[in-house]
């Protein structure tokens, strides 16, 4: 997805894989911008380390305290430890919608955490084979999984639930960036 929608704005990528998909650095540097009135936060991640989940985990445990509804994750596409993280991302209930070249973060791809908010994809006017792609993309089923101790699950269809004592969910879905 994210090749089609470079080549759909005329830009030609390469994608590459790194043989140590370990983060360089000691810990995770991350970057936040609350927009309290939009009930808006935008993070970036600076720089990958092994802390990057529990970081990510932790800043969202206090945006929802904040009341914050919608979570824009920027991630630097030419850094080869984005693929290595996007699955767990998806997995704590991250979805990817688009890019956006030459951000502050470089060349971005963007994943979006949504609070507690309810999107009726079936009211979106679709004006483009690749923007109906990209929709069939985002709809695709997404994993449905406790966010590491945040005590609720959120599941495809925008339902949460609080997990119960010996309830078994099922995790579906796959990730394919590139």
């Amino acid at each position: 997805m994210i090749t089609t929608l470079h080549n759909n704005i005329g830009v030609e990528v390469e994608c590459l894989t790194d043989d140590d998909p370990t983060p360089k650095n000691d810990q995770c540097e991350m970057g936040v911008k609350i927009h309290a009135l939009r009930s808006l936060a935008e993070m970036g991640i600076i720089k990958y380390g092994p802390d990057t989940l529990q970081v990510i985990r932790q800043e969202l445990r206090k945006l929802f305290m904040d009341e914050i509804q919608v979570v824009e994750l920027y991630l630097n596409i030419e850094d080869a430890m984005t693929p290595v993280f996007v699955p767990d991302l998806e997995k704590m209930g991250f979805i990817f919608t688009g890019i956006l070249p030459e951000t502050a973060h470089g060349n971005s791809m963007i994943m979006q955490y949504f609070n507690g908010v309810h999107i009726d994809y079936d009211q979106l006017v679709i004006v483009s084979d690749v923007a109906q792609n990209l929709l069939e993309y985002i709809r695709r089923p997404h994993f449905a999984v406790d966010l590491q101790g945040m005590g609720f699950l959120e599941f495809p269809d925008g339902t949460v639930r609080v997990p119960t004592e010996n309830a078994v969910y099922f995790c579906f879905g796959e990730f394919d960036p590139f």
